[in-house]
């Protein structure tokens, strides 16, 4: 119980941003005191309580969380990822449904009718996604987050989702969409660095977003998509050249005469 329950700790610690060098000040303890606690994963209720309140987190909050790690979830197989390849529509729903869209959301976006939702329900439900209960009420059979192979049968529907979801944040930038793109020259070593400290970033990222699912009613959770790329600029395949048009012409011309 007081392994998983630091687990906890540290993670909500981890989601704020917080150092045991903080949490130390906080506290008006030495930050090896704090690190022994850790360490030891041991202390009096009380001492807990005090840790908590320092650090802004609620216990009951903590203690409904601990047994649960921001990375567990479902992997969906390789066999439901092809059957829902072979049907975008279909793993569109599903998604929207994993981004905690009702059905009559789902049906009012897209403009469906109550019986064409009720079939993709009931397609999601032969491949063990989901149980339907009574009209549009489903109980999912999966945990989040939901883990895919980006590398496989779904692939170009992946690169097709995040093309158009680029292309919305550069419509809406400034507004509800966030759009950062540039170029620079860098030396490898400085290029390694900045991608290690994104990716801290997303996973910090993750563990705020955790915490957030386990202290906020659901109805005050808004979906956010985050999409990061990096690497050497392929200006080739970025951008395509032709020859000047001039040089065309003048090609033309030498070519009749």
């Amino acid at each position: 119980m007081n392994k998983m329950l630091f687990e906890a700790l540290k993670r909500g610690l981890k989601a704020k941003n917080i150092t045991y060098g903080d949490l130390a000040r906080r506290m008006k303890l030495s930050e090896p005191t704090i690190k022994r606690i850790f360490q030891e994963r041991d202390c009096k209720f009380g001492r807990l309580i005090e840790i908590c309140e320092a650090a802004g987190i609620e216990i009951e909050h903590l203690i409904g969380s601990m047994n649960r790690a921001p990375d567990q979830g479902t992997k969906v197989t390789l066999d439901v990822q092809r059957r829902l390849a072979q049907n975008q529509s279909l793993f569109f729903v599903f998604i929207l449904i994993l981004e905690k869209f009702t059905p009559e959301s789902i049906m009012r976006i897209h403009g469906l009718s109550e019986a064409s939702m009720f079939l993709y329900l009931r397609d999601l439900e032969k491949l063990g996604l989901l149980q339907i209960g009574r009209g549009l009420n489903f109980r999912l059979l999966v945990e989040q987050p939901v883990q895919w192979d980006f590398d496989g049968p779904l692939h170009q529907t992946f690169i097709m989702m995040n093309r158009n979801f680029i292309s919305w944040c550069i419509a809406h930038r400034g507004n509800d969409g966030h759009f950062l793109s540039f170029s620079r020259p860098m030396r490898r070593q400085t290029a390694d660095l900045l991608r290690q400290e994104a990716e801290e970033l997303a996973e910090r990222a993750k563990l705020l977003s955790h915490y957030d699912q386990q202290t906020t009613a659901e109805a005050d959770l808004v979906g956010y998509k985050w999409a990061w790329g990096f690497g050497g600029s392929p200006f080739g395949e970025m951008m395509h050249v032709d020859p000047h048009p001039r040089e065309q012409t003048a090609s033309k011309l030498a070519t009749a005469d």
